[in-house]
């Protein structure tokens, strides 16, 4: 069985921040949306990113 997690992330310049797992795509896309929305201060929008990783 592959056990996949998709993680929202944040990524400007060097800075690499991991935010949230989420076992659905399409709660990541949501919180993803959420996060480009209300970005947390001194971080632009587009440095929320996804990728998905597959654990096995």
């Amino acid at each position: 069985m592959d056990d996949v997690v998709t993680i929202v992330y944040y990524a400007q310049g060097s800075a690499l921040r991991l935010i949230k797992a989420f076992r659905s795509a399409k709660r990541a896309q949501e919180y993803l949306q959420m996060m480009q929305a209300a970005p947390f201060p001194g971080e632009v929008p587009a440095g929320y990113r996804l990728r998905t990783i597959h654990l096995n």
